[in-house]
């Protein structure tokens, strides 16, 4: 199924190539709908991945082409202050995404000052700075965030809530300007097999994974510093959820296992600089969960836009598990921390049609589908990988 998925994804990405692009403006007025222009935009990408010695997506070792995102947002006004949204995406990376689409986000916004506005929906919840905008392809230079902050595994599980959200701004004239958002609500469970959760449990030997009563609730806070070009953020969020599996002993029979994640607890402080084309950043996540080890993660990096094209950039990254956090656990096992090398580079074909590619110089497998894994994995690997993206 997924070689015929593939196919028609890479016809459609060729056809797209050939268009040009501009945001869609759908004028509603003749059939009475309360909102009179819905801006609709949309993307898609397609891309290659290849690892030496591991499997790290699917099957990376031998070359594949399950690297693929794609998605359609509209947006209108009701009134000056009263805006809806909404958003549906795909994608396919390895065994995860399987190309199903689910609704990333879709909400009402309410600006009642600059100072305070509400939301209420399911929307992007803030990890760090680019949790919210990881899905827009064309404004990052790189195809894989730095894992050690912004986990492909868990790319759906930290990317959306159902939830009520207050947001606002300060201008502090000369001490800068101070953003802020919180939010509280309900954390989305998807107990697709192929979804980013089930698919990590399933690597354990937990099969038919039902996830029940998620609760979310978090809060980030940027300031714009006095200091052109220079911000720092600090964001923090708590999750809680229930999971019911079950597991199997080769010969004994089945068994029900009930497993509450309890007191899921990120936090995330940031730095970005931006010096005319030069990009510098560097964050540091710490989680803390309830009976299993603690992580931490940082990375730093810049980026470099050589011309109005072209960029290019690189960033070092490390995630690993906290030591003596739970009995057995080792950071220096090959699954239990990762450091990573990652140089890469993206050129605008056109405004709309963008290509990049990446190489990721890995020790340790922490961060790759535990689905995967093998007894074989070795200590060091790298990955390559190249993708054109085609939005509007």
């Amino acid at each position: 199924m997924n070689r015929y998925i593939t196919l028609i994804a890479i016809i459609i990405t060729v056809l797209f190539m050939t268009v040009p692009a501009s945001a869609l403006e759908l004028d509603m007025t003749e059939i009475g709908f309360p909102i009179d222009k819905i801006e609709m935009h949309g993307f898609f990408s397609q891309g290659y991945m290849k690892s030496t010695n591991n499997d790290l997506y699917g099957d990376s070792r031998d070359g594949t082409l399950d690297l693929r995102d794609f998605g359609v947002n509209f947006s209108g006004n009701l009134t000056d202050d009263l805006r809806l949204a909404a958003q549906f995406t795909g994608y396919s990376l390895g065994e995860q995404g399987g190309d199903k689409i689910n609704l990333h986000y879709g909400y009402a916004d309410y600006r009642l000052v600059d100072a305070l506005g509400f939301r209420l929906g399911r929307v992007r919840v803030p990890s760090g700075l680019y949790n919210e905008t990881r899905d827009i392809d064309m404004v990052r230079t790189h195809v894989f965030m730095p894992q050690s902050v912004y986990p492909e595994e868990y790319r759906d599980y930290y990317a959306s809530a159902d939830a009520f959200v207050t947001y606002g701004g300060v201008d502090m004239e000369s001490l800068g300007f101070l953003s802020y958002q919180g939010h509280v609500g309900r954390l989305i469970n998807d107990d697709d097999p192929v979804s980013d959760v089930p698919l990590s449990m399933r690597a354990q030997g937990l099969e038919n994974n039902v996830f029940t009563d998620g609760h979310s609730a978090g809060a980030q806070l940027l300031w714009e510093t006095p200091v052109q070009g220079l911000r720092t953020g600090w964001t923090w969020r708590r999750i809680d959820n229930n999971m019911s599996s079950e597991f199997t002993i080769p010969g004994v029979g089945t068994f029900p296992v009930h497993t509450p994640i309890k007191n899921v607890s990120l936090q995330v402080w940031s730095l970005e600089y931006v010096i005319d084309r030069l990009t510098l950043m560097s964050e540091y996540s710490y989680v803390s969960i309830d009976s299993v080890p603690n992580f931490t993660g940082w990375y730093a990096g810049a980026d470099y836009a050589l011309t109005d094209k072209f960029s290019i950039g690189g960033n070092y990254s490390r995630y690993s598990l906290e030591r003596g956090a739970r009995p057995g656990i080792n950071p220096e096992d090959i699954y239990g921390h990762q450091n990573t090398v990652s140089v890469y580079g993206k050129y605008d074909i056109t405004a709309n049609w963008l290509i990049k590619a990446q190489v990721d110089m890995n020790r340790g497998l922490a961060r790759y589908q535990g689905f995967s894994r093998s007894a074989d994995d070795e200590l060091e690997s790298m990955l390559f990988s190249v993708k054109t993206t085609w939005s509007f």
